[in-house]
């Protein structure tokens, strides 16, 4: 027996915080970046990296890349 679905409206494929390169995985591309964008707790995020502030501080810490780290995929 087939199914037949109707698509009523766009969807959008949601990718792991830090996959800033929107590639399907955090990986070395990912954290290359990720290294220039570091800040410390006091620093201000320029608008390329703001997609590197995880936790939305307004900086780039180590905060940032613990969380980065539990999305590592390695590919």
């Amino acid at each position: 027996a087939s199914e037949e679905f109707e698509m009523t409206s766009g969807f959008q494929i949601q990718n792991g915080p830090t996959d800033c390169n929107e590639d399907g995985g955090v990986n070395l591309l990912d954290f290359t970046a990720f290294r220039l964008c570091l800040t410390g707790p006091d620093g201000s995020t320029s608008p390329d990296c703001f997609c590197y502030d995880v936790d939305g501080s307004g900086s780039v810490d180590l905060f940032d890349f613990a969380q980065a780290q539990t999305h590592y995929s390695g590919s």
